[in-house]
């Protein structure tokens, strides 16, 4: 009885390591989390085929108070044209794959005023319709996972994008 109580004790003890690193699987890579992202979008030819993107709807801002019109256009290759709208006036910013421009009624100015290069940055990033992801690797960006992240209850994967110009942006995956 000793003897077989003593080996299922230095079977058992044998055995649990392998059990405990069986239940936690390893962090995806980044590649696996990049696939699975295009794939879930209809995988990266049919993003490549959109010759253009338009998104509508509303935002809400100020803690749900203030509800803005949004409206955003992109065209390949580069071109964006977001407008917010409130109480009859409409915001525009858009940029045409050289020249950026707004007109910005909520501060006075309701005629189109070129961006600067620094205020255009955002906007030429958002006129790219696949996104930061896809093709990463080509655009000559980096894309290191940072673990997951809790955003409003769903843990979510965390993605730190450095493009080529320097500019970090990041991206959650659920």
């Amino acid at each position: 009885m000793k003897l077989h109580l003593s080996l299922l004790l230095v079977c058992g003890a044998l055995l649990a390591p392998s059990f405990i690193t069986a239940q936690t699987p390893p962090p995806p890579t980044v590649d696996q989390l990049v696939a699975k992202n295009v794939e879930a979008k209809g995988g990266a030819q049919a993003l490549r085929a959109l010759e253009s993107l338009r998104l509508s709807g509303k935002m809400l801002v100020n803690q749900g108070q203030i509800e803005l019109g949004y409206a955003q256009t992109k065209k390949r290759p580069g071109s964006v044209r977001t407008e917010v709208s409130l109480q009859g006036m409409t915001a525009v910013q858009a940029y045409d794959g050289s020249q950026a421009w707004q007109i910005s009624p909520f501060q006075g100015r309701k005629d189109p005023e070129n961006m600067s290069a620094d205020d255009a940055k955002p906007l030429i990033e958002e006129a790219e319709i696949d996104g930061p992801l896809v093709d990463w690797k080509e655009k000559g960006s980096t894309v290191e996972y940072l673990g997951t992240e809790d955003i409003e209850g769903t843990a979510a994967h965390k993605l730190k994008v450095v493009r080529k110009t320097g500019d970090t942006s990041y991206v959650y995956l659920d």
